[in-house]
């Protein structure tokens, strides 16, 4: 997956569904929005979308995304990178 998924991704989640066949896209986006939030193996790719985005969408589900990893990993990371994300 790259940044421009990420970015389609979360303009059909944003869509709402709405309009001819769009619930089936806005459901499969919104699966794969809630996916990328649950493994330190983003983390790249939702840095990437920071550095390259310039959807709002697409940085909206980054930050959430890295917040619940941050969250829920936070003892997963070494101290290292601990002061790394604080900085």
């Amino acid at each position: 997956m790259d940044v421009a998924a990420v970015e389609r991704m979360a303009a059909a989640v944003v869509g709402g569904g709405r309009g001819p066949g769009r619930p089936a896209e806005f459901a499969a986006a919104n699966a794969q929005m809630l996916e990328i939030g649950t493994s330190l193996d983003n983390i790249s790719l939702l840095q990437s979308v920071f550095d390259a985005s310039s959807s709002s969408p697409a940085t909206l589900v980054a930050a959430n995304s890295l917040n619940k990893l941050v969250t829920d990993f936070w003892t997963s990371f070494s101290e290292k990178q601990r002061v790394e994300i604080r900085t």
